[in-house]
């Protein structure tokens, strides 16, 4: 796994780590499709899949790309693990959908890659040194100036891709499909959207 993993500055006063959470709030897509989708539909995450032969499949899953602000190494690493495990988990939910659809209880996973991208970005913030609580203060006839800084964030990329086999029954290193799709759509129950309406 090729991991990129940049050390950014710790510095940051109270009113910094406000403004990075409202832009946060403020610049956050609203997500137009549930997190498991087909990547040719979300076109920035979702799942993929490549035929291999009549029982294999490479299926990989890209997770949605992740805005961070966090500065210490292991917090960083510890969201890269995050993301790794979410899409891995999607990666199998495809997987054993794809080994029912073609008539097999269970599949194998035989090889897993992972790969982690990590761009740093800044964003510009005007601030008015005046300003407090709520309030403009203008001292005698000294100009009222502003003063730009710039904050430092990282928009992190995980994507795993799975070799899978077919098999006949669950056993040893094999998963049951039913039990596999069970247990994903429980830990994720919002992932594949709203259940559609019964008419």
């Amino acid at each position: 796994m090729r991991t990129i993993l940049p050390i950014l500055s710790a510095m940051r006063s109270g009113g910094l780590a406000l403004a990075a959470a409202l832009t946060i709030a403020g610049c956050a897509p609203e997500a137009r499709h549930p997190l498991y989708t087909p990547l040719e539909a979300a076109e920035s995450f979702g799942y993929s899949e490549q035929r291999l032969s009549e029982t294999s499949y490479k299926v990989t899953y890209s997770a949605p790309v992740r805005r961070t602000y966090a500065y210490g190494r292991e917090e960083r690493e510890q969201e890269t693990k995050e993301r790794l495990a979410l899409a891995y988990d999607l990666a199998l939910w495809r997987a054993a959908e794809l080994a029912l659809a073609h008539g097999y209880p269970a599949f194998e996973v035989s090889n897993r890659d992972n790969a982690v991208q990590v761009d740093i970005r800044s964003d510009y913030y005007q601030h008015d040194p005046f300003f407090h609580h709520g309030h403009h203060f203008h001292h005698g006839f000294f100009p009222h100036h502003f003063y730009g800084f710039y904050d430092r964030y990282a928009e992190l990329a995980a994507r795993v891709t799975i070799a899978v086999g077919f098999r006949g029954a669950p056993d040893g290193d094999r998963l049951d499909a039913e039990a596999t799709l069970k247990r994903l759509r429980a830990k994720y129950p919002d992932a594949a959207g709203p259940a559609p309406a019964q008419g």
